[in-house]
């Protein structure tokens, strides 16, 4: 087998130069190599909280447990770049913090099949909005992005339907995007627990498709006043985040 060193050079060259995320888990290696060469020391073993055995479950006996704060904190860094994490040499957990103790620690697999439901949908958005973030597709920038989510509401609870606005606001307002403007979101939904959050101006209602004008179509917005929710007994959760049943 002959290789052309120059060929090998110019690859290198372009990963080296390639900050998407298409060589996110490679810089991830090189960020931990660079680390135990710099100190000796394993960077989220020195972080880890947990000492013993005894502060864990069993089947996390010998993990290391790190809170991305901690990580902040010894970078510096308040916008905290992927590169930074634990490469994929590591088998990954994600713990939460219980409401009660942030000494307890709940593994995502104990979630409820609606919690994990609300957290894959939206963890999977935010994953494919920083992948287009971070290309440039024959030089050209994303800066407008349509995202259309049907029937989002499917197999919710009415728990999670209510927050479903909600937490997708908070979630993308989260995010440090570096060409992304603009996220416009459309729902295809009939659920009165998404529509409640959204003004009759931005609402299309359809009837054997084509539009079409409900007469109760004005109470639509902020509708979680309305005995829907006062009979079934959920509180609202509005996107403002200021009123509260």
């Amino acid at each position: 087998m002959i290789f052309n060193d120059s060929v090998i050079d110019e690859i290198v060259r372009q990963i080296k130069a390639d900050q998407t995320h298409v060589t996110l888990k490679l810089r991830q290696c090189l960020n931990f190599i660079d680390q135990l060469k710099g100190s000796g020391n394993n960077i989220f073993e020195s972080l880890s909280k947990i000492k013993s055995r005894q502060e864990l479950k069993t089947e996390f006996g010998d993990s290391f447990v790190i809170s991305f704060d901690d990580l902040k904190l010894h970078y510096k860094q308040d916008v905290f770049p992927l590169d930074l994490l634990p490469p994929p040499i590591y088998k990954a957990e994600i713990l939460f913090y219980s409401e009660q103790s942030k000494s307890v620690y709940i593994p995502y697999n104990y979630l409820s099949s609606g919690e994990k439901q609300l957290l894959n949908n939206f963890g999977a958005l935010i994953y494919h909005l920083r992948n287009i973030d971070s290309v440039a597709d024959n030089g050209r920038l994303y800066e407008n992005v349509n995202v259309i989510l049907e029937e989002i509401e499917l197999y919710f609870h009415p728990e999670y339907q209510r927050m479903i606005v909600k937490v997708l606001l908070e979630k993308l307002q989260s995010i440090v995007f570096k060409h992304i403007k603009r996220v416009n979101t459309t729902f295809v939904t009939h659920s009165p627990f998404i529509l409640s959050d959204i003004p009759l101006c931005n609402v299309l209602f359809l009837k054997n498709g084509k539009p079409a004008m409900e007469k109760n179509a004005r109470k639509c917005f902020w509708s979680k006043y309305s005995w829907i929710i006062k009979e079934w007994g959920f509180p609202a959760v509005f996107t403002d985040g200021r009123i509260c049943l």
